[in-house]
C-alpha cells in the first residue's frame, strides 16, 4: 500500500514536472513571438522615417525648383536631358 502511494505521489510530481516545463516552453515561444514582432515595428519604423525623409528631401528641392526663375529651370532641365543622353560616339 505504501509503495502504491508513494508512486502515485512520484506519478503525480512528474506530472506536474511536465506540465511546469510545457508552460515554461510555451512562455518563452511567445516571448519569441514578442520579440520578433517588436523587431518587425522596429524595422518598419525605420523604413518609414527613411521614406519620410526622402519625400521631405523631394518636397524642400521642389519648393526650391519653384522659386526659381523659368529660364534657369529650363537650363537645369536641358542640362539634366542632355547628361542622360547617350553620345553618338558612344
Amino acid at each position: 500500500m505504501l509503495k502504491a502511494k508513494s508512486r502515485k505521489a512520484k506519478d503525480e510530481l512528474d506530472e506536474a514536472a511536465l506540465s511546469q516545463r510545457a508552460e515554461d516552453s510555451s512562455k518563452a515561444f511567445e516571448r519569441q513571438q514578442h520579440a520578433q514582432a517588436d523587431q518587425i515595428r522596429k524595422q518598419e519604423c525605420h523604413e518609414m522615417e527613411k521614406e519620410r525623409q526622402k519625400w521631405t528631401t523631394l518636397l524642400a528641392e521642389a519648393k526650391l525648383y519653384s522659386q526659381q526663375p523659368v529660364t534657369t529651370r529650363r537650363e537645369i532641365m536641358t542640362e539634366a536631358l542632355t547628361s542622360k543622353l547617350p553620345t553618338p560616339n558612344s
